[in-house]
Formats: structure tokens, C-alpha cells, sequence
């Protein structure tokens, strides 16, 4: 094909900032030489490397590490730079004016990667994948992006999520469980309406 995609699916991890950088640099120069300049769009750099998800599996902690890196950028956001949710819902208007709003400007001097770490592509998956495709290729740049997904424990992230939404007072249906097993019970007659699993 005309590039490649990077896709991580990690457990558990033990990367510092610079060992992840140094990975992603080797893949980069796997691929051909363009591949090697910083992705820009409008005089703006755009995300390049996205952290899909998942929810609760230790994202934030990752996020942090890998930005003490130079080369890494995150957006610039007044409610935190981790999760923009740039292509998470089909009823924003998505466009690269208001992306780049979050970025610096545009730079081939040295190499710098901006990322978009919003864990609710993951489960908005269809929506978002077809969001960052349609944007991307309109400047023949889809081929160029990476993704990585963090995985834990299934059980042990879902309960992990309940105890967070509960804390936040997020999702409706929670009012009333005293306990994560009647979450659980729920879940298994009724469905996941509040999308922890």
C-alpha cells in the first residue's frame, strides 16, 4: 500500500517517554522518506499518532509519561490536553480550523508528533475511524497516521470504569446500584447502557 498503519494492542507496559519515542521513530523509518516529516494541514501540525483507548486502562498515566517527551505535542485545551475529542461525535462539525487551533504552527526543523489521545474512539469506533479516514485522505495523509490501544483485564477495567462514573456521577442507570455486581447482573440481562463493557 501507499504506507502503513501502527497499531499497538498492550496489557500492560513499561515503556519510558523515550524508549516509546525511539519505537515509534524506528517504525517511521521502516516507511518511505516522506514519512519522516512532520504532518501539517492548513500551516498547522495535526495529530499523527492517536491513543484509541480503552477507558480506565491506565491511558492517563500513559499520557503523561509519553508527553515528557520534546518531541511529543498534545493539544492545548481549556478541560485538558489528554482527550480533545476531535472525531468522537458525528454532531460536531469537525474541520481543521479548529484543530489546529490546539496545535503550534507548522515546522520541518526538527521532528515533532502530535497527538490525540481521546479514549471514547474506541467505543465510538465506526463513527470516529470514518471521521479520521475522510479527513485525512482528502490530503492523501491516512496512510501515515499510527494508532495504539491499551488493554487491561477485562473485568477488572469495567469495574475500574463503574466506580469512576459512579465517583462522577455519570450514566443514569447507576443511580440506585448500591453494588458493581448489580451493575454486573444488569449488564448481562439487560444490556451495557452506560457502555462500560
Amino acid at each position: 500500500g501507499g504506507g502503513s498503519v501502527f497499531v499497538f494492542a498492550v496489557a500492560c507496559y513499561g515503556l519510558l517517554a523515550s524508549d516509546m519515542f525511539t519505537l515509534f521513530e524506528r517504525h517511521s523509518r521502516t516507511t518511505k522518506s516522506r514519512d519522516k516529516t512532520n504532518i501539517c494541514i492548513g500551516g498547522k501540525l495535526v495529530p499523527e499518532f492517536f491513543v484509541l483507548g480503552v477507558a480506565k486502562s491506565s491511558t492517563s498515566t500513559f499520557a503523561k509519561n509519553f508527553a515528557t517527551s520534546d518531541e511529543v505535542l498534545l493539544p492545548t485545551m481549556i478541560k485538558g490536553p489528554k482527550e480533545p475529542g476531535f472525531f468522537a461525535s458525528p454532531f460536531h462539525r469537525t474541520n481543521w480550523t479548529w484543530i489546529g487551533m490546539h496545535y503550534p504552527d507548522c515546522q520541518q526543523k526538527r521532528r515533532a508528533v502530535a497527538v490525540d489521545m481521546t479514549t471514547g474512539y474506541f467505543s465510538r469506533q465506526a463513527w470516529s475511524v470514518y471521521q479520521i479516514f475522510h479527513m485525512y485522505s482528502q490530503h492523501s495523509l491516512q496512510f501515515r497516521l499510527k494508532f495504539m490501544v491499551l488493554l487491561r483485564e477485562p473485568a477488572s477495567r469495567v469495574q475500574s470504569h463503574y466506580y469512576h462514573s459512579k465517583a462522577k456521577g455519570q450514566c443514569a442507570h447507576l443511580q440506585g446500584m448500591s453494588s458493581f455486581q448489580q451493575v454486573v447482573e444488569v449488564i448481562m440481562t439487560d444490556g451495557d447502557c452506560c457502555r462500560f463493557a
